[in-house]
């Protein structure tokens, strides 16, 4: 529970507390009920890249009241009145001191970091638009599910609208518990601090509680898909406006995407757009595109560089050289032997390889062996090192393997769908996109868990884990690696 605000205490004996220190949480920060080998607690998640503490009882409470509003010995008073227990104002120092020292930072320091901004896509309004805004889709693509419940189980957080809420509420009989073992009120739990309202589903072993034995939702099995939750309902749809038109792809962040790409069922994108319509709002590409450190393209020279990069997929040989080249037209830059390009980013891989590992770690300490994020780190750790390895000025064993089945189709969803606009920069997502390819390929050969995939593996960590993240710091490192020279320093 790192607290935020000056005049905080350092964490040791009791000296006396002043009535104006009034912890308050790390913005972004949440919770999570989470069931394993040792029962249920609760799992604090905060910062990026994130850290996860594991809570019992005593600093679940205090965590939901450290809002800012309370000093110590009124957060003693309430978490004694609310566990009918005596808990005085040294325990309730001890316990936020030892949270917050879980960083090694001092309290009142703001440990989130400072996110790159990212502009390229940003939201618009529906009003009158709403009417004329028309699906397109890529060309053939198609979903299916495996039925295993993987995709429930590779997020920290299932978020839940009220009205998500009240469907899972309609779909159990009263008292009845859900297939995770835990009742509706245990299950469903507000995750966020200070009035914040939007509920989260519980896991046991990382999976969402609502999962039959059979691995199957609970909700959409008693009362049909429209009564999912609707994050759970679009997946694995992604959509970006451009005009009049709403380009819809697909988040290949589930094996089922590549393994029903040519198999599924056509894509229906009639819920999506009646959501868009219901809420007014759309994520749009803006009118210009950060493509490198020093360069934004208007959107329609964007759009251009899009259609020819789609145009081009089906012909090309390989998708982490075709990835290195469009960075290098991106940033301006000679690029040079794909090879030699890879090499030159072994500062930005020696870091992923820093976080995987770390990360591994992390949940190691707070998750149970069974959860599958668990081995989704450990996997990619392992395969992130090995790159380092080879990518590493003295190793001689080559740097781009063989191509994975898939690749073209996963590379298509990510340009069609305006996927890599999320990153800081077009350089950036191309060289990020071109480490994650190589990386799966490393990994094609090691154990993975048959409900993940290498390249859905690697997509999911990079969006949603914070992977990506990293690369937009590392950006100017890409860039060198592309042979950009640094700008010049203005003299006086």
């Amino acid at each position: 529970m790192p607290p935020v605000g000056g005049n905080f205490p350092t964490p040791g004996p009791l000296q006396g507390y002043r009535r104006s220190v009034k912890p308050a949480l790390v913005p972004g920060a949440f919770v999570r009920t989470y069931v394993g080998e040792v029962g249920r607690t609760w799992v604090l998640i905060f910062g990026m890249p994130a850290h996860r503490v594991r809570l019992d009882l005593t600093d679940r409470v205090l965590c939901d009241h450290a809002d800012g509003r309370r000093d110590i010995l009124e957060l003693a008073e309430l978490a004694s009145e609310r566990l009918q227990r005596p808990v005085g104002a040294a325990e309730v120092d001890e316990r936020i001191g030892r949270l917050v020292s879980l960083r090694g930072m001092v309290a009142g320091d703001q440990l989130t970091m400072v996110e790159p901004q990212i502009n390229n896509l940003v939201s618009r309004p529906l009003d009158a638009a709403a009417a004329a805004l028309l699906s397109v889709v890529t060309s053939g693509a198609r979903t299916g599910c495996h039925m295993r419940g993987g995709c429930c189980r590779l997020y920290d957080r299932i978020g839940l609208t009220p009205e998500d809420a009240a469907n899972v509420r309609e779909a159990f009989a009263e008292d009845e518990l859900t297939p995770g073992g835990l009742s509706l009120e245990t299950a469903l739990r507000a995750d966020g601090f200070g009035g914040h309202d939007e509920l989260a589903v519980a896991v046991v072993d990382g999976a969402c509680v609502l999962l039959d034995a059979e691995e199957k939702c609970t909700v959409h099995a008693r009362l049909g898909i429209d009564k999912k939750p609707a994050g759970c309902r679009q997946y694995p749809l992604r959509d970006v406006a451009v005009g009049d038109q709403l380009h819809v792809g697909l988040a290949v962040e589930c094996r089922c995407i590549l393994d029903f790409a040519e198999t599924g069922d056509p894509l229906d994108t009639s819920e999506l757009l009646t959501r868009r319509r219901f809420i007014g709002e759309v994520e749009e590409v803006a009118r210009t595109v950060g493509v490198s450190s020093r360069v934004r393209w208007p959107r329609a020279d964007y759009l251009a560089w899009r259609e020819r990069a789609l145009a081009a997929l089906p012909g090309e040989p390989d998708l982490v050289v075709w990835a290195l080249r469009e960075a290098a037209v991106a940033a301006g830059a000679p690029g040079g032997p794909p090879e030699l390009v890879l090499r030159s980013m072994s500062p930005v891989i020696a870091d992923l390889a820093r976080y995987f590992r770390n990360q591994a770690r992390d949940i190691s300490e707070v998750y149970s062996a069974n959860d599958l994020e668990l081995e989704l780190f450990g996997w990619a750790a392992e395969a992130m090192a090995i790159l380092d390895d080879r990518t590493h000025p003295a190793s001689s064993p080559d740097v781009i393997l063989s191509p994975l089945p898939g690749e073209r189709f996963y590379v298509e969803q990510l340009v069609f769908s305006h996927n890599l606009l999320r990153s800081k920069t077009l350089t950036s997502a191309l060289g990020g996109l071109a480490i994650r390819l190589a990386a799966a390929r490393v990994g094609a050969g090691m154990r993975l868990d048959p409900r993940l995939h290498q390249l859905s593996a690697m997509e999911v960590l990079f969006r949603a884990h914070g992977a990506g993240y990293l690369v937009d710091t590392d950006a100017h490192e890409i860039e060198r690696a592309l042979g950009l020279p640094e700008p010049q320093q203005e003299t006086t």
